[in-house]
This record gives structure tokens, sequence and C-alpha cells, in this order.
């Protein structure tokens, strides 16, 4: 009985998302199919433990603050966050630019640790904490180094949607994008999440090969596209290496 509790639990936990960031009871039990008074008695004891706020206007609930502060420590211990830190951080001051580091989780890249929010200075709209992996720059340069395969499934799985006039959502097209990210050795995305926002993009390797993750410079078109593009993709390759050499990749890239 507990371990279904903690299951359900979970499950409440993890309908909360950047596209729903609040619930009201009776619509979270319909979602998770769950007898409302079942949902309505986990998500106090939810609230208890800080896990969980709910708004005394409307009665929906949000995630708790206990939830920030957990997620502060995880990207705080984030081998790849420690490791990267620097390098991004001194990438982004010679740059002018904001630098990014950001893993795939779910089918999406989470973004986990960033220079500084540039973006909201610059004019530039901060689309989240989540970005598409097949129009942004870091889940590029990560699809880009998957298998065949993985990527054919993983388009498969994902609604290929236009976040921009520019957003190309066919996929033979995103394919040959991976392709060119592959050869160049960065990828690029131009006003394709968001109006008025580009980015260059590189994976980063772990041992064997793999990649866990990608960095990306983050800036307005003139900066991008309308600077010396080629020059701020090998400064980006060139900080991802140096990233991936301190976490223990040793030998070039291997698909999977």
């Amino acid at each position: 009985m507990a371990n279904q509790s903690i299951k359900r639990a979970v499950l409440i936990l993890k309908s909360f998302t950047y596209a729903q960031p609040s619930w009201q009871v009776s619509k979270l039990a319909k979602q998770v199919d769950l007898p409302v008074t079942t949902v309505h008695g986990l998500m106090q004891t939810l609230e208890e433990e800080g896990f969980l706020e709910q708004d005394p206007q409307t009665r929906s609930y949000s995630l708790g603050q206990m939830m920030n502060i957990m997620g502060a420590v995880q990207r705080s211990t984030l081998e790849l966050n420690q490791k990267a830190e620097v390098p991004i951080n001194y990438l982004a001051k010679q740059t002018g630019l904001e630098g990014r580091v950001g893993v795939f989780y779910n089918d999406a890249v989470v973004l986990t640790f960033n220079t500084g929010h540039l973006a909201s200075t610059m004019g530039i709209a901060y689309t989240g904490p989540i970005k598409p992996t097949f129009c942004s720059a870091m889940g590029r340069a990560i699809l880009a180094y998957m298998t065949e395969e993985e990527v054919d499934a993983h388009l498969k799985r994902v609604q290929l949607v236009s976040y921009t006039p520019k957003t190309e959502t066919d996929p033979q097209a995103i394919r040959r994008e991976l392709a060119k990210t592959r050869e160049r050795g960065y990828s690029l995305e131009l006003q394709e999440v968001a109006l008025h926002q580009e980015a260059v993009g590189a994976p980063v390797f772990g041992p064997g090969g793999v990649p866990v993750g990608a960095i990306c410079l983050l800036g307005e078109p003139r900066k991008i596209s309308g600077a010396d593009l080629e020059g701020l993709g090998q400064a980006v390759m060139n900080t991802a290496d140096h990233i991936s050499t301190y976490l223990g990749f040793r030998k070039l890239p291997v698909f999977r």
C-alpha cells in the first residue's frame, strides 16, 4: 500500500509541467485516472511537506519551494555543471553572449546552467528551462550523435510544431541539418525557437564518446549569424572539448 501511494504521489508531481504548471484537484484526478478523494489527500500531504503550494483564490495547486530547493541541490551536484561552469562562464564573458548547459531528458533538452539572464536585458524572449530538441542548438548537438534509429524513433515520439515562422518541422530537413551539424562540429539555432534569438551549440561527450549534454551561446541575431558565425562555432566546440576532457572523454565520438 505504501509503495502504491508513493507511485501515485510521483505520478501527481510529474503531471506539473512547463505547459501545465498548475492543477485543480478534480482536473488532475481525471488526468491521472484516480479518485478525486485519493488525489486530494495526496496533494494535501505534498503541500504539508512543501512539495506543492495551493493558491487560496483559485484553489489550484502548483509546485512548492521544496521542489526548487531539491532542484538547486541537484543542479549544483550535477557533474556536467561542475565541470562546465568555469569554461562556459569564460566563453560567455569573452563573447558577450549568454552561455548555457543542458542535458537530454524525456525527449527534450533541460537547461541545467546558464551564465545569466542576458536574454532579458537584450530584449530576447526567455523561453523556459525545457527546450525542444529538433530545432534548438543544444538539442541538435545531441541528436546529431545519436544513431539513425534513435533519431527516427525520437522524431516519431515528439511533436514537430512550429515555434516561429522559421522553425523547420519536416523530418527529412531535420535529418539533413543534423548531418550538417556532424560535418561542421557545431549546431545552429537561427530564430527557430524564439524570434530575435539565435544560438550556436556543441555536444559534450563523456567516457566512451556518448553525448552527456551540450552547451551553447545565445544572443541576438546580429551577434550570432550577423557576426563571425564560424568563429563562434569554433569557440563553442573548443569549450565543449575542454569540458568533455574534464569529464574523462579521451577518444573520438562513436555512434551507439
